[in-house]
């Protein structure tokens, strides 16, 4: 690969990693937990920037083309990951989009480009706002709720007072206690104490977390020596 390509190939990249960041803080600005836009939308620009900065020759190196989506998504996740603003989980549920996405954005817009002769790249440059506009209608909506339930069963041999009693307030959990498991290796803190003010309900139960996390479980019923339940008041920060 020549320098101009090379040139080419660097500078799509930046542009596709900085587009991304910029699609992000909007996201986290709008306080959504999950986007269409930044999901399946930043992808496709990823993959294709570097198509629509190029030349009908340098077009032809097409495997430039498809390892381009990788160095744009690896990057933007590598400096998203080393700055704090995404956990390492979040960006292993979303690379398999980012980088199917991406590759294909790269192969169609490629395709597109030598077809017209770049006759119609205006109308290219132009979808890189899609993102963006699904951003911009996804303000509006309001996600619909989803209650669950999960139980878990553990037979303990202990007294049913003992239970209890480490039940309602767990203290300096050791984290050889907890047996480290995959979620934990990719970035899943564990628990370090929770703590309970007021027993019945109203009280509140402080909770630290590894890595500085912390959270409050408000008590809503309360049944002594038997069980509670609670709401978790998740600061938004």
């Amino acid at each position: 690969m020549n320098r101009k390509r090379l040139k080419v190939l660097f500078i799509g990249v930046l542009l596709g990693v900085v587009y991304a960041f910029l699609t992000m803080l909007l996201v986290q600005q709008t306080h959504l937990t999950v986007s269409i836009g930044y999901i399946f939308g930043v992808p496709v620009v990823l993959g294709a920037l570097p198509v629509l900065l190029s030349t009908e020759n340098q077009l032809k190196s097409y495997m430039v083309y498809m390892i381009a989506p990788w160095l744009s998504t690896l990057t933007f996740f590598y400096l998203s990951f080393i700055t704090g603003f995404e956990g390492l989980i979040c960006l292993v549920i979303i690379i398999g989009p980012f980088l199917l996405l991406g590759c294909l954005a790269a192969f169609f817009v490629r395709l597109h480009t030598l077809k017209t002769k770049g006759d119609n790249s205006k109308k290219l440059y132009i979808s890189l706002s899609l993102p963006l506009i699904i951003l911009l209608i996804e303000s509006f909506i309001t996600p619909n709720d989803y209650y669950g339930t999960v139980t878990t069963k553990i037979i303990i041999d202990a007294p049913k007072e003992v239970v209890w009693e480490n039940i309602k307030n767990v203290k300096d959990i050791d984290s050889r206690e907890i047996e480290t498991h995959f979620i934990h290796q990719i970035g899943i803190p564990k628990p370090l104490n929770g703590e309970l003010n007021y027993e019945g309900v109203g009280g509140i139960r402080h909770i630290t977390w590894e890595k500085g996390l912390s959270f409050n479980e408000k008590i809503t019923h309360w049944d002594e020596g038997n069980g509670f339940s609670y709401d978790i008041i998740v600061n938004p920060d």
